[in-house]
């Protein structure tokens, strides 16, 4: 469902493929590697427990979206 509206089946198909690409794609790849790494060197350097917050939400956040993706795909 979008807005609402009950998805056709080819538009089903459509977004099943299109998130099977989007995962493996060079720039999923690369969004999620810049991701880790810039979680993994703040969380190196934080100093507060909100620095570490914001770590963790990073990685949480890229959890989401790879289950978006993988659920979305199937």
């Amino acid at each position: 469902m979008v807005n609402k509206r009950k998805l056709e089946v080819d538009e089903i198909h459509a977004l099943r493929a299109e998130a099977r690409e989007f995962k493996e794609s060079m720039v999923w790849k690369f969004m999620c590697n810049e991701l880790e790494y810039v979680a993994f060197v703040r969380g190196r350097k934080s100093t507060t427990d909100m620095d570490n917050y914001g770590t963790h939400a990073m990685f949480y956040n890229l959890d989401l979206m790879q289950k978006f993706l993988d659920n979305l795909s199937k």
